[in-house]
């Protein structure tokens, strides 16, 4: 108690503690103490020491401020074991105490929203286009070293408007949460009909363009290269400019309905072939139903090339 570490009254003889209150303060903790607000004078320096360092209140917040009234004082000093007699407050106060702080910008907070984007976004940093920041204010936060946290919301597709939530950091502290908004275009190639193509048209190259286009506003099953529909046909009319999508396009199939195929039935030992009726189209790799002609059998068989299928042995 400080009550135990100060002298009494008598010791100073007629001195007496005097606390000059001030009329303005900046602290930069997360309390003032009776130092942070007044002089104090005592021939005692150890005394004036510990009188220094009660807390009086709760510091406010980064960049705003508070009052603190001599009754405060009085109300601290008598909690810690001071006697009236043994001070005097000689003004009577308020103190305005003000937090120190420091400043965040938009642009540090955009940046760091960036640099995130560029790092965890599915896409490479020449397809991506990030704009339309829409956190505008600066941010009061108290002195330190600057840090940010930033996370995207679940489950996002990074496409177009997303909210990002940043965490602010002062010396690995968390000192506030800010949604910063942001737009990513993401911009690629994508596969257009060069011209009109009609239901089960082979495409050929020059059936097709490529043109770079913001992924937002084409459809997810766009196809975004030739390889991926030279060789195919439409699997319906397509107008020309129209953007080529998975479902539309599909492999010619090799073998057609009622076409006559080998059928082939092999092991290490023993290889057996007949001949079959295809009852579907089917594609290589596919598995279709196929009538053995001998036995008028209807059996699956796996699509080995444009007269052979081959079933399980």
């Amino acid at each position: 108690m400080l009550a135990m570490m100060l002298y009494p009254l008598a010791v100073f003889g007629n001195a007496k503690i005097t606390i000059q209150m001030r009329t303005t303060s900046t602290v930069g903790n997360d309390v003032v103490c009776l130092g942070d607000v007044s002089d104090i004078e005592s021939a005692d320096q150890r005394i004036t020491q510990e009188l220094s360092g009660i807390k009086i209140a709760d510091a406010p917040l980064a960049g705003q401020s508070r009052w603190i009234h001599a009754n405060e004082i009085k109300v601290r000093l008598k909690q810690a074991g001071l006697d009236e007699q043994q001070y005097r407050i000689a003004a009577s106060g308020p103190v305005r105490v003000l937090r120190r702080y420091a400043t965040v910008t938009p642009a540090k907070i955009n940046a760091a929203v960036k640099a995130f984007v560029l790092h965890h976004a599915p896409w490479k940093p020449n397809q991506l286009k990030l704009h339309k920041f829409t956190l505008d204010q600066e941010l009061t936060v108290p002195p330190g070293k600057v840090t940010f946290q930033v996370t995207a919301p679940k489950h996002t597709d990074w496409l177009g408007p997303i909210p990002f939530n940043v965490l602010v950091m002062v010396d690995g502290q968390a000192v506030k949460k800010v949604t910063a908004p942001a737009t990513i275009e993401v911009w690629s190639d994508v596969v257009l009909a060069a011209k009109p193509l009609g239901k089960f048209q082979p495409i050929h190259a020059d059936d097709i363009l490529i043109k770079k286009m913001n992924l937002a506003r084409v459809p997810s099953n766009a196809i975004a290269s030739g390889e991926q529909v030279l060789g195919r046909r439409a699997t319906r009319n397509i107008a020309a400019n129209s953007i080529l999508r998975n479902d539309q396009v599909e492999m010619p199939p090799v073998i057609k309905r009622g076409d006559v195929v080998q059928v082939i039935a092999e092991s290490e030992i023993l290889k057996v072939t007949a001949k079959g009726l295809a009852k579907e189209n089917g594609v290589k790799g596919d598995r279709i139903q196929v009538m053995n002609l001998g036995s008028k059998k209807i059996i699956y068989a796996l699509v080995v090339d444009g007269q052979t299928v081959q079933v399980e042995f």
